[in-house]
């Protein structure tokens, strides 16, 4: 990683009501900050992994072992149409510091699902959010006035025949 060193600085005070007095002034270097990688997968299988961290390399796997500098390197977003075990890690300081890992496990992914029907679906809770693969959007059924009975149902077309070993979801 290069740094960039400053060898000048201006301090420039632009007005004052009497004059200035400065007791003190400083600057530091503040050490670089490494964010752990989030994980995500797009509806049609795609995976992302992202960092709020300046460029950090970040490494992954797909076997569930532990990613390490000779990992993978994530260069771009990846299909992972069937499912599986996602670890990442980000570094940085020339691969020396290593952020904790992350992981993510995903099922099949939602490409080919549709809703077919529900029981209620109020604006902005749409049924189709309960398969978007968005944690931060939900299917809600209306809970203010014109309150609708139980039970409550939605009913998903996968698309295609699938053998289910089990079943999840994001309460």
């Amino acid at each position: 990683a290069k740094v960039a060193i400053l060898d000048r600085v201006r301090l420039r005070i632009e007005s004052s009501r009497l004059n200035p007095t400065l007791s003190s002034f400083g600057l530091h270097r503040a050490p670089e900050v490494l964010d752990d990688p989030v994980i995500s997968r797009s509806r049609d299988g795609v995976v992302r992994i992202v960092t709020e961290s300046p460029d950090p390399v970040v490494v992954y796997t797909l076997d569930g072992s532990e990613p390490t500098t000779a990992s993978t390197r994530y260069t771009e977003p990846f299909p992972l149409p069937e499912g599986g075990v996602v670890r990442a890690r980000a570094f940085i300081n020339d691969m020396t510091e290593g952020s904790a890992p992350a992981q993510r496990e995903f099922d099949i992914a939602k490409t080919n699902w549709r809703v077919v029907s529900a029981s209620d679906e109020p604006r902005g809770m749409e049924a189709a959010r309960a398969i978007d693969e968005r944690p931060g959007t939900m299917w809600h059924t209306t809970w203010q006035n014109n309150e609708r009975p139980h039970p409550h149902e939605i009913v998903i077309d996968f698309g295609e025949s699938l053998t289910v070993q089990g079943f999840t979801y994001l309460p």
